[in-house]
């Protein structure tokens, strides 16, 4: 891999690869088309989602079959849409820090951590794809165990980074947490991911000079239960008050740049594309690596 131009990519559980070997798990029932997996009842797709997530966890921390675990995994990591696009493109794409559930705080850190250490190595990274994340999840650093640290590092580095969504403010007593569940709005939210990911495009190309290419996974261009949720209302009072504000500028250049969404890759009635824990199969990991080598390659 040294004195090889290597592409870089980072993002949460869709560019981990979560959910593409849930077939192999004892307990598995089905896929399901875009189309099948929406017209659910919202509340009994949360419970199957939920259920499913907790029979995983459990199966993955009490089985005696450590070998099924770890070549679930395996497959998961061969099988994502960045270990196919270093087959179509036949170059080195590195995806270590890929974590389910991190926000783009999370995302930014580790990818200025893993790009560090790679220039340190002596690579050289031509390309950095960050897959966005959704916009309400927070991060902190702390003395954080396996669980919230990417799965398949094997180097025994730590990034110390946890992530999660907000709870509901009902459950809270009086609190910080309690203040940002009130006051940071939808719109707040999207604003606050902004500057995230203004503030990590820049830091790429001032360490590295590296094309910086972002693509959705199902929340900027489409999400599962509609268009997406990143607009900003035009009724807003304080957007009208900051319309000249550089974050709503990069907004325009980030709506044109984004293009390409693992939801708009798939016909909406084709089978098996879709999990119960509302990711995406090995087929829809394929096509997205095709059309981002179609995309963003296809001249090299």
């Amino acid at each position: 891999m040294n004195n090889k131009k290597i592409i870089y990519v980072n993002g949460c559980s869709y560019a981990e690869g979560c959910d593409i070997g849930e077939h192999l798990y004892p307990f598995f029932k089905k896929y399901y088309s875009y189309n099948e997996f929406i017209s659910q009842n919202v509340k009994t797709m949360e419970r199957s989602q939920m259920s499913q997530l907790q029979n995983k966890t459990k199966f993955v921390e009490t089985s005696a079959n450590h070998e099924l675990v770890q070549s679930i995994f395996r497959y998961e990591a061969e099988k994502r849409w960045s270990s196919q696009l270093a087959d179509i493109l036949g170059r080195p794409v590195i995806n270590i820090s890929s974590q389910g559930g991190a926000s783009m705080f999370a995302i930014a850190h580790r990818t200025m951590a893993d790009l560090s250490a790679l220039r340190q190595q002596g690579h050289t990274i031509s390309d950095v794809i960050i897959q966005l994340t959704f916009p309400g999840r927070y991060s902190f650093f702390g003395q954080v165990d396996d669980m919230y640290e990417p799965q398949l590092i094997r180097n025994g580095r730590y990034y110390h980074v946890k992530s999660g969504s907000l709870p509901n403010p009902q459950n809270l007593r009086r609190s910080l947490i309690e203040e940002i569940c009130y006051e940071e709005t939808h719109e707040m939210s999207l604003y606050r991911w902004l500057h995230e990911v203004y503030m990590l495009k820049h830091a790429i190309e001032a360490v590295t000079q590296a094309r910086v290419i972002f693509v959705d996974s199902a929340f900027y261009i489409k999400g599962f239960y509609g268009p997406s949720t990143f607009k900003f209302s035009i009724q807003s009072h304080w957007l009208k008050k900051n319309s000249q504000d550089y974050l709503l500028d990069f907004k325009k250049i980030l709506d044109e740049q984004v293009k390409l969404s693992m939801l708009t890759v798939i016909d909406p009635d084709e089978p098996d594309t879709i999990t119960t824990s509302m990711h995406v199969t090995e087929k829809v990991h394929r096509l997205f690596a095709e059309s981002v080598a179609r995309t963003y390659f296809n001249d090299q």
